[in-house]
């Protein structure tokens, strides 16, 4: 009994030993951030802020860009071949839509001729747009493939993004054509890379379902666009991924319907949240006032909105968050 008793005693040491110990390690191998200090805080702010701003501008050119594909697809009689020996140039302002080919090969190209800037943003490139699945643009299933390499300038500073699309109609019909009763459904899946002025780049791949649609059973073009993620990764949907321009792997967690009034452009969201995780995590709100409450409309997007609000935890532990301007 007595060596029963002491092997019991010293089983139970042992156990006591090794959960104190895991405890111990556990703790430590969470404690991977630097210490709080002043300069500390401000470069995590910095580099957070950074991220916030990149999956922002970024989300906001390639939607300028598949804006730009889908009003093409349309002069192009959504591919079913009435035309096939002219240009276009009144559908895009500053840019020549060549659809000499789109009737033997699906195929048709955007050609960007002039930097001017119209709403404030400008576009220089090329873009080339191929059916790849489906007799015209119009059917469910349909399929683009889509290139690019265009520079996109607002605010004055430039982007330049290389990148390649799959774009599908999910439900058939045309953008031109929605209504209360009908929306226009896109997926994209995209990939790219994107260069900024200061030299540095970021990796990309973007999966999104897409929905353009309208508050009115009388109008027929689109006023609504709202997008959410399209892929799952670790139990996350999630809309983008890649190597940040510092060289950091992320991936951007779809917490909120992301939705923009096109009255007003791509630009300016009323609704949407967006957790950019790259070890650290900063949540991104979109449509947003001065004071970082949430509070836009389609109805009062194009006015009322301020911006986008950041909220990051400090390494003191603390919370902190910043507004930004669109």
């Amino acid at each position: 009994m007595k060596r029963t008793a002491l092997a019991l005693a010293l089983m139970m040491g042992l156990i006591v030993i090794t959960v104190i110990g895991c405890k111990k390690t556990d703790s430590g191998s969470t404690s991977t951030r630097p210490p709080s200090t002043p300069e500390n805080e401000f470069t995590l702010q910095t580099t957070l802020s950074q991220n916030a701003s990149d999956q922002t501008e970024i989300q906001s050119d390639e939607d300028l860009i598949i804006g730009d594909v889908q009003k093409a697809i349309f002069a192009a009689n959504n591919f079913n071949g009435a035309q096939s020996t002219s240009y276009d140039t009144k559908t895009l302002p500053n840019a020549v839509i060549d659809l000499r080919a789109s009737k033997t090969n699906k195929l048709i190209t955007i050609g960007y001729v002039s930097d001017s800037a119209i709403n404030g943003v400008s576009k220089n490139g090329t873009i080339t747009i191929q059916l790849t699945k489906g007799a015209n643009w119009n059917t469910a299933g349909a399929t683009i493939s889509e290139s690019d390499s265009v520079k996109i300038t607002y605010n004055g500073i430039s982007r330049v993004h290389q990148s390649n699309r799959t774009i599908t109609n999910i439900l058939g019909g045309k953008r031109d054509s929605v209504s209360k009763y009908s929306s226009y459904v896109y997926s994209v899946h995209s990939y790219g890379v994107v260069n900024f002025p200061d030299n540095t780049t970021c990796n990309y791949w973007i999966t999104r379902k897409n929905t353009l649609s309208n508050s009115s059973s009388f109008a027929t073009l689109p006023v609504i666009f709202s997008s959410n993620g399209d892929t799952t990764i670790n139990g996350d949907v999630c809309t983008m991924g890649g190597t940040s321009r510092t060289k950091t792997k992320f991936r951007v967690k779809d917490s909120q319907t992301y939705a923009t009034s096109l009255l007003c452009g791509y630009s300016r969201p009323f609704l949407g949240i967006r957790s950019f995780i790259a070890g650290d995590t900063v949540k991104i709100t979109f449509g947003v006032d001065a004071s970082g409450n949430q509070s836009g409309s389609d109805t009062t997007a194009c006015g009322s909105i301020y911006g986008y609000k950041i909220e990051w935890t400090k390494l003191n532990g603390l919370s902190g968050s910043r507004v930004f301007s669109y």
